[in-house]
């Protein structure tokens, strides 16, 4: 500003010289018309008057002449001075210039650290990405060896469960056989002194009513195993109706658990939706699980019939169930483990790819307008350069035509000396003071169009510097708004920076917040998933004994009840005489008080019908002391009968209650 106050300051003290010079030379002009004119009229009468005259406005123009040198000297030395200043004020727009272009080098070696930085990190997700690829390949590998390893050990442990119901029945039945027979042969000792006689008819009796009794045996056992399986396929069936209850139940809890954590902050909507894929993953497994318990029951019903063979390796295949009972127990842990892991570096694979998309797409976008921005600098740089090398090419052409002027000055003060030495030669030569006179006049004249001349070119030359000096304000001003537009630039990708690291921060303290309490959620619902899976295979077990034991205990009275049934109406149809009926009614009443005797209402008619055709055979007519034999006979195998009833009974019922407890 002190430099433009300065310039007009300069302009109007060469304006006011002009406009004195130029009264001057009107002046003069006028003064030569009248000395013209007094020279025309009175040249003979005022001769002497008008040398005089001619002579002072000769010395006055002279002074003059020289007072206007002067002013066009100092004019020339503030012209000098003012190229001077212009071409400092040139220098330093040149050093501004070199210090915006260092700006700008600086702002792209910036540039291309970032994008350095950009691609380092573009590496490292995708060598994150490689290395949780190869991470998740193994996991799953080990997912599908642990998944083969599992079904493996639950077949075996099916087959051994299989073999171990199987011989424990096996055990339990040859038991109680032997402690059949082992009663038998104590009663078959007990009575055999009374019944001596009848000894081998009672066995033959025996061994037909066992064998009755061994196929009655296997009947029920054949219906036992097929009710047995029937009620276990409907009770796994209900197990698997009540795993699927639970498990919905269980993403109900999840579900809700996970909306609770939704509101708590609006941050945690990604890992909702996360939860939400989770849940639909567990819906699947649940259904797959039931699945697979589909097929394991078919499978154990195939097995169930193969394994029959394997009773004589009970003890070898307890130890091996123990141990695959520890080692899958232990499997189902790793698996659910590593599932869960495999759950959770999905989700963060997820979280962690869209986070880094986005802040690559943020990045590219923000590079991308630095770059359109550097770009436009560059081409104003280039333009503002542009401009300078105009205006610099401009003041050098107006130092060459101000030293054109000064050499035209220069000239103009030997003509001027010149002047000064003929004026010295009219002062010498008072006799040719007219003809000199005429000459100066004419001299005057040239020299006033000269004059006026210069007067016009320093005119132009001063608006010509009127014009460099708002070129180089103009300059200025833009130099000004460039070097303010990178200082507010550079602000801005410091602070565009700054906001970047913070935000970095935040999403770090972001994902490690969301990490912890996912951690904790899935601990929470590991702990309740646990406790819920023991309490409920406790109240299935407890459930499918009873069960059983009552369906064992409700086939086996049913089918007693029917034979026993069954055998009272043979007895009854084949019974002909009052005795036999009173003998049956007898049986079926101590049968029912017995707890359903099964050989009591069958063996009699029998043994009656052979005695009547061993006592008819010989001869048709009886005696008394016959009758009284064949009473005491009967009254032995009546008792002995019902003596047999009561231990099958009482074995029967000890059975049960063996199978129950």
């Amino acid at each position: 500003m002190e430099e433009a106050t300065k310039v007009n300051s300069d302009d109007l003290l060469i304006k006011d010289d002009m406009d004195k010079e130029e009264e001057d030379t009107t002046f003069d002009g006028g003064f030569v018309k009248v000395e013209k004119e007094g020279i025309d009229t009175k040249y003979d009468d005022e001769k002497r008057i008008s040398i005089e005259r001619s002579s002072s406005g000769s010395q006055r123009e002279l002074h003059e002449s020289q007072e206007k040198a002067k002013n066009l000297v100092l004019e020339l030395e503030k012209v000098t001075g003012e190229l001077k200043r212009y071409e400092s004020e040139s220098t330093l727009l040149k050093d501004e210039l070199f210090f915006t272009i260092g700006r700008l080098e600086e702002t792209e070696k910036k540039h291309e650290e970032l994008e350095v930085v950009q691609k380092k990190l573009q590496e490292k997700i995708s060598e994150g990405e490689d290395r949780q690829r190869t991470h998740l390949k193994s996991l799953e590998d080990a997912l599908q060896s642990h998944d083969a390893k599992h079904k493996e050990y639950q077949e075996k442990v099916t087959k051994l469960e299989s073999s171990l119901s199987q011989t424990s029945a096996r055990n339990s039945e040859l038991e109680e056989d032997l402690r059949i027979a082992l009663q038998k042969g104590a009663e078959h000792e007990d009575l055999g002194n009374v019944i001596s006689l009848r000894s081998l008819e009672l066995e033959a009796l025996f061994q037909l009513s066992q064998s009755k009794l061994e196929k009655a045996e296997e009947k029920l056992k054949d219906f036992e195993t097929f009710q047995v399986k029937n009620t276990s396929l409907e009770v796994r069936l209900s197990e698997a109706m009540e795993k699927l209850k639970s498990a919905e139940e269980r993403l109900e809890k999840q579900a809700r658990e996970i909306d609770e954590a939704t509101t708590r902050s609006i941050e945690l909507e990604a890992l909702h939706k996360q939860s939400e894929v989770r849940i639909q993953k567990a819906d699947t497994e649940v259904k797959s699980s039931n699945e697979k318990s589909k097929d394991l029951a078919e499978r154990i019903r195939l097995d169930e019939e193969k394994l029959a063979e394997a009773s004589g390796q009970s003890l070898s295949l307890k130890e091996e169930l123990d141990q695959s009972f520890s080692e899958n127990e232990l499997l189902a842990d790793t698996n659910n483990q590593l599932k869960l892991k495999i759950q959770e570096l999905e989700g963060y694979l997820d979280y962690e790819k869209e986070t880094a998309m986005r802040q690559t797409e943020e990045a590219t976008e923000r590079f991308n307008q630095r770059d359109i921005e550097a770009k436009d600098l560059i081409t104003k740089l280039k333009s503002h350069e542009n401009v300078i090398e105009e205006h610099k090419r401009q003041v050098f052409e107006a130092s060459g035509v101000a030293d054109t002027r000064k050499m035209e000055l220069e000239e103009a003060l030997s003509k001027l000396e010149t002047l000064e030495a003929t004026i010295k030669e009219l002062e010498k030569e008072n006799g040719d003071l007219a003809d000199v006179n005429l000459k100066i006049n004419q001299e005057l004249a040239n020299q006033g169009s000269e004059t006026s001349d210069l007067e016009t070119k320093v005119s132009a030359l001063e608006a010509e510097k009127d014009e460099i000096a708002k070129e180089l304000h103009a300059s200025k001003t833009v130099i000004e708004n460039l070097t303010n537009q990178l200082t507010s630039e550079g602000e801005r990708l410091r602070s565009q920076i700054s906001s970047l690291v913070e935000e970095n921060n935040q999403v770090n303290e972001m994902y490690q917040s969301t990490k912890n309490e996912l951690v904790k959620l899935q601990e929470q619902l590991e702990v309740e998933k646990s406790q819920k899976y023991s309490e409920l295979e406790a109240t299935l077990k407890k459930s499918q004994e009873e069960l059983e034991a009552k369906n064992s205990m409700n086939v086996l009275l049913e089918s007693l009840y029917k034979e026993l049934e069954h055998k009272v109406q043979l007895a009854d149809a084949k019974s002909k005489k009052p005795n036999l009926q009173e003998t049956e009614s007898t049986g079926k009443e101590e049968v029912e008080v017995k707890s359903r005797d099964i050989d009591v209402s069958f063996t009699t008619p029998k043994k009656r019908k052979s005695k009547k055709e061993s006592d008819d055979s010989p001869s048709h007519s009886s005696s008394s002391g016959n009758v009284t034999i064949q009473k005491t006979e009967t009254s032995h195998l009546m008792t002995l009968k019902i003596v047999l009833g009561v231990a099958l009974v009482s074995i029967i019922i000890g059975i049960i209650l063996g199978k129950k407890y």
